[in-house]
């Protein structure tokens, strides 16, 4: 998803203009004050990188599993994992109000760390390689993939849905970005705040549509209640009850905090009294939410330090194991060029699948994976053909690696698998005709696939009739 927000359905999903942080949040880089583009392109890159680097770290290590001499199961377990993450990572990011770098660092995930380690190219070569095998293999491998990455995205979001409460409405507001459905649902809330502030003007109704509560951990805060807090201008109502009504809006204002510390309320209360009673409220209440900042913060550091210095640390390890003895066929003594040239595709692989890909829309498909997926196959096509008829040219070994690698890092990274399942997932569940789902999926892997075994199947019959010549 890049800056501008990730369209599905022709709908805006996550839109950073709405978040009022860009407002009132002092956007700096090393210090310095910047404009929003500037911190939006620096941080963006960052963080990018940042997952890339941790992606190729992860892969790295995995070991492959391979079955029926052809078929790398290790590859599929991690497009459903990719799947799986980025269901949940799409569901929280659709909850409002998050800080930038948390933004930022949901993006990197679903544009960066799934993409590298999910690889929609070593699909369709696979399914190539059963067509070529066996009768059953393809349909088998391929339908068997798309079902279980599906199962798993809708268990990601069934998690995003228990990390975090607000995942439920966001989705309901999601699908209130119709400017009708919008205009009636703003409208239902302005009547319900008018009514409730016919009570009392001067009070503060705990009642009102999106609720603050200042003492719960799991809630989100309403954007006028947000400005107050981050520029200080906190009105302090009710200075005495005078009506019953305005008694009970006070005791149910103060209720949580009475049931939380039951001793200290009343001490306080009884001591200072109900106006310094309620400032003192909102004291803590800012002093907390600045307190859980300050330490989300820290915690989007510790993030990217680890993300960097992590691939930085394992160099003198894949050294090390060079002098071990290993039983597979490759040799340790060359896991070192191994592990530099995965780690520069899967990196370039990332930057070229972003600088391919974009939100348009085209025919209902999405244009910018179908393009990304479709470059993809192109590029496995003609490195799978170089492979297999490159006796007519010399080949060194660090030649034909570097052509293994750039099909299984290169472009599994530019591709985007996770990022498939996820958009027809959307679209199907979007309230829209399902066919536009069934096209987009349709466009996205199986015309892709004829492409493929096209560039394959025309090269190999050049090759046969050279032969009879």
């Amino acid at each position: 998803m890049d800056e501008e927000s990730l369209l599905l359905g022709g709908e805006r999903i996550v839109s950073d203009e709405t978040c009022f942080w860009w407002r009132n949040e002092k956007l700096t880089i090393f210090g310095r004050r910047v404009n929003k583009d500037t911190y939006v392109t620096f941080w963006k890159y960052v963080w990018l990188f940042a997952a890339a680097f941790f992606g190729s770290f992860f892969e790295f290590w995995l070991p492959d599993w391979i079955i029926f001499g052809q078929i790398n199961i290790t590859n599929y377990l991690k497009n459903a994992f990719g799947a799986f993450l980025a269901g949940m990572v799409t569901s929280l990011e659709q909850v409002k109000f998050h800080k930038p770098q948390t933004y930022f660092l949901y993006e990197s995930i679903t544009g960066s760390l799934c993409s590298v380690i999910t690889t929609f190219g070593n699909v369709i070569e696979d399914a190539q390689n059963q067509i070529e095998a066996s009768k059953w293999g393809c349909p088998s491998i391929l339908f068997g993939n798309l079902i279980a990455s599906f199962i798993l995205r809708k268990l990601g979001k069934f998690v995003a849905k228990k990390i975090n409460k607000d995942v439920n409405f966001s989705q309901k507001m999601k699908k209130l970005d119709d400017e009708d459905n919008r205009m009636l649902f703003e409208f239902s809330v302005a009547q319900e705040n008018e009514t409730q502030h016919n009570i009392g003007k001067s009070e503060y109704s705990v009642n009102t549509p999106r609720k603050v509560n200042y003492l719960q951990n799991d809630i989100s805060f309403s954007p006028s209640e947000n400005r107050k807090i981050f520029t200080n201008k906190l009105d302090t109502p009710l200075l005495k009850p005078k009506t019953k009504q305005q008694t009970h809006k006070l005791t149910k204002t103060f209720s949580i905090f009475i049931k939380t510390e039951p001793k200290k309320a009343k001490k306080i209360k009884k001591i200072v009294g109900v106006k310094p009673f309620q400032k003192h409220i909102k004291k803590k209440a800012i002093q907390k939410f600045q307190n859980s900042s300050l330490k989300l913060e820290l915690y989007h550091k510790i993030i990217l330090v680890l993300c960097f210095t992590l691939p930085i640390i394992n160099i003198p390890l894949v050294r090390i194991s060079r002098y071990f003895p290993t039983d597979v066929d490759k040799s340790n003594k060359k896991l070192e060029f191994y592990y530099y040239i995965m780690f520069f595709w899967n990196v370039v692989g990332v930057f070229a699948g972003r600088f391919i890909s974009g939100s348009s829309l085209k025919w209902n498909v999405q244009w910018g994976t179908f393009r990304v997926n479709m470059v993809s196959c192109i590029f496995i096509a003609f490195a799978h053909n170089l492979l297999k008829f490159g006796g007519y040219i010399s080949q060194s070994f660090r030649f034909i690696m570097t052509v293994k690698y750039f099909i299984s890092d290169f472009c599994g990274s530019e591709s985007g698998w996770a990022i498939l399942i996820e958009e027809t997932g959307t679209l199907y569940e979007a309230p829209i005709p399902k066919k536009i789902a069934i096209i987009n999926l349709t466009m996205n892997f199986f015309f892709s696939f004829i492409v493929y075994m096209l560039l394959v199947w025309v090269v190999q019959i050049i090759f046969f009739f050279q032969s009879l010549c």
